[in-house]
This record gives C-alpha cells, structure tokens and sequence, in this order.
C-alpha cells in the first residue's frame, strides 16, 4: 500500500557508502525508520530534503511484517535553515529530540506529540521559543506516561506551591516542603501551558532554562 504523509526529520545514519537510515516523526505512523537508498550520490532527489528538522512530505510502500520501509519519494515542504542562527535554540531542540527517540515507540502514531512538535518550530519562528520549548517537554512527559500531577492546591489545601517533588511531579507548599523548592511562579505557567493557556503567561530565558532542568530532573528520576 503506498502511503503519503508528512513528517520532521530527526535524524539520518550513514548505511553503506550512498545510502541512509534516516528516523522521522510522521503525522500517520510516528517515530518511524526509513532506508533511503542512493541519498548520498551526487545527483540524489533526496539531497537537500532530508535534513535535520525540514519538514518533508515522505512517499512509501507499507508491507506487513517489516517496520523498516523504504523511502521511495520525499519533497520539501520546509526547511528550518535559520534556525543555525540560534545554536542554543537548535542544541535544546535537539536534546528533546534525543529524549524523543529514546523514549517513545517507533511505528506508532502520536498526533499530540506530532502537533506539538509543529508547535514548537512554529513557536521558535515566532521568538516565543521559551514557551514552546516547555509546551513540548510536557506534550513528551505526557506521551512518556509521565505527566505532571497539577493541581491549584498542594495536597494539603494550601494554594501556595512553591515545591515540586520529582518522584510523583507534584507542587507543593512550604508547610508540605517536599521536593525542590521552584518558588510559585512554575507552577502557575506550566498550569497554563499544560492547560492550553500559553498566551496567559510570559516566561523569561532564565526562567525557561530553570523549569528545563526541573523537568530533566523529573524524567531522570523515572529513567
């Protein structure tokens, strides 16, 4: 059965002299592995198309029992090229897409994660990086079977939560004072953006890279 879809590159591994292995999240099937044989030739149609984070549509036959296909046909849709101009940008997206691909099932499809991931490069396009970065953390949390227990008050009743506690992804209080202290305002913006609600907040550089590093903590502990 030939099957079109659109899809992100992750990554691509050399196999043999001119050919590739190349992993994609695609809308349809999710993480999936493509052999395209012949990418490295001089006059390949693939040269240009499938590098790292372009967004391609991808053409290939799907046969039963094999979860490896081939690419027989892919063309740009768009190219993330400018990204480059923001190194720390591209390194953090691309640590996420290392937890991606360790983490999540291959040939299964994950539209959330998809659309999140759409989400995210649009969001780096549109220099709201900081809120897209986490918004995909949380979508990936999610499909990990690890989502971040949030609730308006700490277990105890009190509103205050200033605490978060890496073994169950809970907020906390000061009384409770189990966990690492994040003060309240973590709470309060990965509420919004769990709940779909981005637009409500604003979350520095600084800030950004300290709920990063919580969330890494978190997924470490669960590892």
């Amino acid at each position: 059965m030939l099957v079109r879809d659109t899809a992100y590159v992750l990554k691509k591994v050399l196999f043999k002299e001119t050919s590739l292995i190349l992993n994609v999240l695609s809308r349809s099937g999710g993480l999936q592995s493509f052999m395209v044989k012949g990418a490295l030739r001089p006059k390949s149609p693939f040269l240009g198309v499938i590098e790292f984070l372009n967004e391609i549509e991808i053409h290939y036959y799907k046969k039963e029992n094999t979860t490896l296909y081939t690419l027989n046909k892919a063309e740009l849709i768009k190219d993330h090229f400018s990204l480059t101009l923001y190194p720390d940008v591209l390194m953090e997206i691309g640590e996420l897409v290392q937890y991606t691909r360790r983490n999540i099932p291959y040939n299964e499809p994950v539209p959330a994660l998809y659309q999140s991931f759409s989400f995210l490069l649009r969001g780096v396009g549109d220099k709201k990086e900081n809120k897209a970065l986490l918004y995909y953390f949380l979508t990936l949390l999610q499909e990990m079977g690890l989502p971040l227990k949030i609730s308006k008050h700490c277990i105890c009743g009190n509103a205050e939560r200033s605490y978060f506690d890496p073994e169950n992804g809970s907020f906390g209080c000061s009384r409770c004072r189990k966990g690492i202290f994040v003060g309240e305002k973590m709470a309060d913006d990965l509420t919004a953006l769990a709940g779909h609600r981005g637009k409500e907040i604003e979350i520095s550089s600084t800030e950004k890279a300290g709920y990063m590093e919580i969330l890494k903590e978190y997924l470490k502990y669960h590892k």
